[in-house]
């Protein structure tokens, strides 16, 4: 939903409803990723009554190719861990994935092996492989240098042609990339990606500089590093 809607929404619900919204600044939702390959080992250890419970987990984290999403194998053969307690190791980091380390903001782009378990002889529980899955994959996330992404938009204009010179040195300011223009008769579609952050308010800037004639519309396409001197508090 692009802003005109939301202040088309906002408006609706004084005048049909009365109820005056207070509306902030556009937010934008980050993703998180690692960019090392890095080996981590933590452990639970719980005291119930006078049982002692007691995992162990050594976990190979590492970025995943862009897109990849999040990919989990294990090397323990199942003659020394249960599947199901595989199972409980891969359901805590994938739990995990939720908020990073960073800013809180899902991972994405990450592989994780089940390197080697240890735990009690006697009272093995999946509670124990869960925390000590957590504690592995958190505290290796720190270690693999973790990496803020932002929301890359694809995006496509249109614009009578007269118009496209300022439309494309527009779009080269909010740091975007300039991909493909078409000709349609009397105007120009014009493709290409820009940051999601930079885009707030382009529905007024394409208006003005067009005289109200041109258009867009845009849709995720990626996410990428975030440039260093590029502000996340929008």
């Amino acid at each position: 939903m692009g802003e005109l809607h939301l202040d088309i929404l906002v408006d609706r619900l004084f005048r049909e409803f009365k109820v005056e919204a207070k509306v902030g600044k556009p937010q934008v939702s980050y993703r998180e990723t690692v960019s090392q390959k890095v080996e981590s080992i933590e452990e639970s250890i719980r005291q119930v009554g006078n049982q002692r419970f007691y995992a162990k987990v050594s976990l190979i984290i590492e970025p995943n190719s862009k897109g990849g999403g999040f990919q989990f194998e294990s090397e323990v053969p199942e003659s020394k861990l249960p599947a199901n307690l595989i199972n409980a190791v891969q359901s805590s980091i994938q739990d995990s994935l939720s908020g990073g380390i960073l800013m809180g903001y899902p991972i994405i782009d990450i592989k994780v092996r089940l390197l080697s378990v240890s735990h009690d002889a006697e009272n093995i529980s999946d509670t124990d492989f869960k925390i000590a899955a957590a504690k592995a994959f958190f505290a290796g996330c720190k270690k693999a240098k973790p990496t803020l992404l932002e929301p890359i938009m694809k995006v496509e204009i249109i614009t009578p042609k007269e118009y496209v010179g300022e439309v494309i040195n527009n779009l080269n300011l909010r740091r975007g990339v300039l991909e493909e223009i078409q000709s349609r008769k009397t105007i120009q579609v014009i493709h290409g990606v820009a940051p999601l952050k930079e885009m707030f308010g382009y529905a007024t800037d394409l208006r003005s500089l067009t005289q109200g004639r041109g258009t867009f519309t845009m849709q995720l396409s990626h996410y990428e590093k975030v440039v260093e001197n590029s502000s996340t508090t929008g």
